[in-house]
């Protein structure tokens, strides 16, 4: 499978799910799985497995000094902070578990517990769901079906009691966090044009956040920054040029990206 099918996305349905497949069922096998339950509210964009998976099948190392602090959660007190971050610390879990580490993967679970009590939404996350979480912690496939239906779960539970704002913001934290994770390691590599093809890809999904940005940009007051930074992101991605179907590498536009995208990610998860 090349890297750059990690990306497709699928605008008015479900998007495939990108997973390194540790048994016999394939991505689309596991995708339906996990999505029998969670399909009611249609999730708009591909969830952080899409993105971090990719950087592991690209043989990149993995750079736990990149990821957001746990320590910086007790901090977050604002509405804004706490669902930006929420989907920030999303994506770092993803990443750690795609590599197998569970001990990261278990600190950003109760961190991400911790966030949803902070939000309100106790009843989210149970006990059940943490000792489901505990059992299967030296399992990153079975945590991969876990931390998708929490993804949906938390996105669908938001939508369902009229918070729209606050759930695209979540989304929001999740995407900028994959895309500088990208970016900072396409900066380490030395071939960042490997990475390229699937930054290129998020041009896409840059759309349609910008899009569900608009909708609540007069009602809300929550999502104002966030829609001024994708806006910034976006106008940057629609730069990025294809030749048969394939991004054309620009390592001038590289570069721009990358410390713009590290610029408003260090707003978002600074204090």
């Amino acid at each position: 499978m090349k890297l750059h099918q990690f990306f497709t996305v699928f605008i008015l349905s479900i998007f495939l799910f990108a997973c390194k497949n540790n048994n016999d069922k394939s991505p689309e096998n596991r995708l339906r799985e996990v999505s029998e339950e969670h399909k009611k509210v249609v999730f708009p964009i591909p969830t952080p497995y899409s993105v971090t998976n990719v950087l592991k099948e690209a043989d990149a190392d993995f750079y736990e000094y990149l990821l957001n602090s746990i320590n910086n959660a007790e901090a977050y007190i604002t509405l804004e902070k706490q669902g930006l971050n929420l989907g920030v610390y999303g994506t770092d879990l993803s990443y750690a578990n795609v590599y197998g580490n569970s001990q990261l993967v278990n600190e950003y679970f109760s961190v991400i517990k911790y966030l949803t009590d902070e939000l309100g939404f106790t009843e989210l996350f149970n006990k059940e769901f943490l000792l489901r979480i505990q059992n299967n912690i030296d399992k990153p496939d079975s945590l991969f079906k876990i931390a998708t239906e929490s993804t949906y779960k938390t996105y669908e539970y938001l939508i369902n009691r009229g918070k729209g704002d606050l759930a695209t913001i979540v989304l929001v934290g999740s995407w900028i966090e994959g895309l500088f994770l990208a970016t900072q390691i396409g900066n380490l590599s030395e071939k960042p044009e490997v990475i390229w093809p699937e930054i290129a890809q998020q041009k896409f999904s840059s759309v349609i956040l910008v899009e569900q940005l608009e909708k609540f940009k007069r009602s809300s007051n929550l999502v104002d920054d966030s829609y001024q930074n994708m806006k910034k992101l976006d106008m940057l991605l629609r730069q990025i040029k294809f030749k048969d179907d394939k991004p054309v590498y620009d390592a001038k536009l590289f570069n721009e990206l990358s410390i713009s995208v590290a610029q408003i990610r260090s707003k978002i998860v600074n204090p």
